[in-house]
């Protein structure tokens, strides 16, 4: 399973090299991206070329990086049986730091920071049909 996550994170890194040979400044940020079928996430340091996978449960989907830089959100869409979490974690360290539940609203998939603070994300829920607004500070759904 995590062989196919490095494929698909090795094509990205290729392409972002490409784009990066044209600009003259160092690499310098994260990438995160979401391996459904590996149950994690890789996170990328464009600095150093490496890379570490993240367990952060069955099915993950989408991943949001805040503008900071520091947090990043992985939206946990479940497999057979419907995910209703999102996975927290701390950039800078390459660690999840808290699974939030979100209870009736299963199934997520888009995830974006609330402009102008990182403490909240907004993302749906495609079995409930509804945007979550939550606060991830605090680990609670605020609407």
């Amino acid at each position: 399973m995590r062989r196919a996550s490095v494929v698909s994170t090795a094509i990205m890194l290729a392409g972002v090299s490409a784009l990066d040979a044209q600009a003259p400044a160092a690499r310098t940020g994260y990438v995160l991206v979401a391996n459904q079928q590996a149950a994690s996430a890789s996170l990328i340091d464009l600095r150093t070329d490496s890379m570490k996978f993240i367990d952060v449960g069955t099915g993950p989907h989408e991943a949001q990086i805040s503008p900071s830089g520091r947090t990043g959100v992985v939206t946990i869409y479940g497999t057979q049986t419907p995910g209703n979490q999102l996975a927290v974690i701390d950039v800078r360290t390459g660690i999840l730091t808290r699974t939030i539940s979100l209870g009736q609203y299963t199934r997520r998939h888009g995830v974006v920071f609330v402009p102008g603070d990182e403490t909240r994300v907004v993302v749906t829920s495609e079995s409930t049909q509804n945007i979550v607004f939550v606060n991830i500070a605090e680990g609670t759904v605020e609407g």
